[in-house]
């Protein structure tokens, strides 16, 4: 949160820029990732930044949590090499898919 706002150190956008993509873990010390979630949907303009929940779960009533306080997809984590090198392939075709929208929303 404090990357997002640019306090603490993280100031200055050429060296810390303004995310595309928040990758979040809902099992974190301090806050949990939902504490983040609400967070962010309550904080102009942090609201917008796309956010993918990651966690070890796929209980039903947490992505349902999730999807409710504004993530916009969750994975579960991947117990593999083969499934983590999947999972990274989407993401990254995700990724390109929302950075064509940033740049269509700023012209």
């Amino acid at each position: 949160m404090a990357y997002l706002q640019g306090q603490d150190g993280f100031s200055d956008r050429t060296e810390f820029p303004y995310p595309i993509l928040v990758l979040l873990d809902l099992k974190m010390g301090g806050l949990d990732g939902f504490d983040v979630l609400r967070w962010l949907r309550d904080n102009p303009p942090h609201n917008y930044v796309p956010v993918i929940v990651l966690t070890v779960s796929g209980e039903v009533q947490l992505v349902k949590r999730a999807y409710a306080l504004g993530a916009r997809s969750f994975l579960t984590k991947p117990l593999g090499a083969n499934e983590l090198r999947n999972a990274v392939c989407g993401l990254q075709d995700w990724l390109a898919l929302v950075r064509s929208q940033v740049l269509l929303a700023s012209r």
